[in-house]
């Protein structure tokens, strides 16, 4: 299929009423990325937590959803919103009439030769109204006629599956005044070409949808400067990704494993004798905000041993032991440097001399919180540990250990 392109350059405006600044902002806030949560978990998030969903995946059913959510405050409110999963077309229609709304993001799931409507609506009244469309299973040359026709941009393109045929859905609004940007959007394209589009346009993308075959349909900006990142990985890879670059995950693909995250505030220097670059750790778990919370399966987190999220060791309680847990911090300087714990910067690790048996004992760091690798620190002086006759592995550092068979007595095992 031919690749339709359209590219309409604008000045750029910056007004109140914009459309939503969670796609667009770098300022910093608390996000979650949540997977396979069901109604009532999503509702305890949104309800407890003070945030709101900025995208939403659906995978069948009330106990297959994910959602990407932002802290409803500051630049990023939005009242009223509301958000309802697997409505019929009448119940959805009734619904924008009710709340005087406008679809957000849309997700259409077919089932049974029915659809079913899950979306995320705000106001669209005062300083939030638009001139805005909706459209569902149409091809890509109706899409071309009505984005002429309204004088829109796309807000949400989705591909979905209709019995043996992917079809798309797609959301827009009216390309003008204090929503008007440069902007441009395609079908059926390969990551090369993704990349070629968002050089030549100077843009970043908003929306991904993948269309299988290792092809996508897209929407990109005009970029305002703003850090980004798109990855085609599975949700594990997204955070993974946005924890080491210190982003924002704001659209997320479960089911098909697309992302696009923003810079979620200034980004940090991540090097010797800078601040060590964001990343926790939670056994069998993944950190969000701060957070230990549980995995979609029963394997390590994102990034596997050395990422945030995975790996073992030996983190002291509370941190990192538990869903809900803090999450402790992971050493995320470059290869050759280790984080010192106590100043949180990088420092030099040198291969001798240092950290081994008999050796003197390093600073202490997220690898090595004893200062010492696989030994113990004893008056600044790294010692055999763990063994009989051996000085007890951890001290004062972590909780004492001996090998199998061995007590701790005395600071030695026995």
């Amino acid at each position: 299929m031919a690749t339709f392109v359209l590219m309409i350059v604008m000045t750029f405006v910056t007004h109140v009423a914009a459309q939503d600044l969670a796609t667009s902002s770098t300022t910093p806030t608390d996000w979650e990325y949540v997977v396979n949560v069901g109604l009532d978990e999503l509702g305890k998030i949104i309800n407890e937590k003070g945030m709101r969903i900025v995208d939403l995946a659906v995978g069948g059913g009330s106990a297959g959803l994910s959602a990407v959510l932002v802290k409803n405050q500051g630049v990023y409110a939005k009242n009223p919103w509301w958000w309802y999963i697997n409505l019929s077309l009448a119940d959805l229609e009734a619904k924008l009439t009710e709340h005087k709304a406008r679809i957000q993001d849309l997700e259409i799931l077919v089932s049974g030769g029915k659809s079913y409507y899950s979306v995320i609506l705000v106001s669209n009244t005062g300083a939030q109204a638009k001139a805005w469309w909706w459209y569902r299973n149409v091809p890509p040359f109706y899409i071309d006629a009505m984005v002429a026709k309204n004088k829109a941009r796309i807000i949400d393109l989705d591909t979905y599956q209709n019995g043996s045929t992917s079809s798309r859905s797609v959301v827009m609004i009216a390309n003008t005044g204090s929503d008007a940007k440069g902007w441009a959007y395609y079908f059926n394209i390969t990551p090369a070409q993704i990349s070629s589009y968002i050089n030549q346009n100077k843009a970043r993308l908003t929306n991904v949808a993948p269309r299988g075959g290792g092809k996508y349909d897209v929407v990109m900006e005009q970029t305002e400067g703003q850090g980004w990142l798109w990855s085609p990985g599975d949700d594990r890879e997204l955070i993974k990704l946005a924890y080491e670059n210190n982003a924002r995950i704001f659209h997320a693909e479960k089911w098909q494993n697309a992302g696009i995250m923003l810079a979620n505030g200034p980004s940090p220097k991540c090097g010797p004798g800078d601040n060590c670059c964001p990343g926790h750790f939670c056994p069998n778990g993944t950190c969000i905000n701060g957070k230990c919370h549980k995995n979609t399966s029963g394997s390590g987190g994102p990034g596997g041993g050395g990422g945030p999220g995975g790996g073992g060791g030996n983190n002291p309680p509370p941190c990192g032991t538990k869903v809900d847990a803090k999450c402790c911090p992971k050493d995320q300087c470059k290869k050759g440097f280790a984080c010192n714990e106590g100043t949180q910067k990088c420092y030099a690790v040198s291969t001798s001399g240092c950290g081994g048996v008999g050796q003197p004992c390093c600073p202490p760091s997220s690898t090595t919180p004893g200062g010492c690798n696989l030994a113990a620190c004893v008056a600044g002086v790294c010692q055999p540990c763990g063994g009989k006759g051996q000085v007890c592995c951890g001290g004062g550092v972590t909780s004492t250990f001996c090998g199998a068979g061995f007590t701790c007595s005395g600071g030695t095992c026995q």
